[in-house]
């Protein structure tokens, strides 16, 4: 019997390499010369996995998490919830007569200086305001029903789960996941190792970042006091 050509010197023909969480452990733990060997190991692991990709929102490098939704406004109100997994909003649009208008983002301090905040019309900017459920407060305050939201989120990564789970981040952020996690274990359980450790994290999400601008056209976003920066 013909024995496949993909067996003996041909391509696999898959492009759908990843790691499930027990072997980003497996393979972290091995960078610090150790073994996940008990139940704790692997539980202390997860943990600072979590930390990781928390760390990762933290630094605003998630834009594979984006999604947009529509919120419809309600007239007299300004304040809209939106979920508890949204980190940061990218961009918000006023929807009308099918056109879409972009509104300005206001800091906290800003928006302090509205004189009328209960001044109703066509909103023209908007409000983030983070509490455990994020909210979205546009001005002015919708005149009517025929509004809607047009909203760019951030979300978190979804939580690592199960060992078996596989990472909701993309495949060329996996080597400074796992660059990541053996510095996080270092910490730990080999404090020798961490400055060698830091400096190859450094270097594997710093690659990883280039490698996200090379295919993307950079993204101009506010910044948490309302100024803009390039991503």
């Amino acid at each position: 019997m013909a024995i496949p050509s993909t067996t003996i010197g041909g391509l696999s023909g898959t492009y759908d390499f990843n790691l499930q969480v027990d072997e980003i452990i497996e393979e972290a733990y091995e960078r610090i010369g150790m073994e996940s060997t008990s139940g704790y190991d692997l539980r202390t692991a997860r943990r600072s996995l979590n930390l990781l990709l928390t760390e990762w929102v933290n630094k605003d490098i998630t834009l594979w998490t984006a999604e947009r939704r529509s919120i419809n406004c309600v007239a007299g109100q300004a304040t809209y919830d939106l979920r508890e997994r949204d980190v940061d909003v990218m961009e918000v649009a006023l929807r009308t007569s099918g056109a879409d208008i972009v509104l300005s983002r206001v800091s906290w301090d800003q928006s302090m200086y509205t004189a009328d905040k209960d001044q109703a019309g066509r909103p023209v900017q908007y409000k983030f305001d983070r509490q455990l459920t994020p909210q979205l407060t546009v001005w002015p305050v919708p005149d009517n029903n025929t509004y809607s939201l047009v909203v760019d989120v951030f979300k978190f990564i979804q939580d690592v789960g199960s060992y078996y789970n596989v990472i909701g981040a993309p495949r060329r952020f996996l080597p400074a996941m796992v660059a990541g996690l053996a510095f996080y274990l270092a910490e730990k359980r080999r404090p020798e190792l961490v400055a060698t450790k830091k400096a190859l994290y450094d270097e594997a999400l710093e690659e990883a970042l280039a490698a996200d601008e090379e295919v993307k056209s950079f993204v101009i976003r506010p910044n948490r006091g309302g100024r803009y920066r390039r991503r």
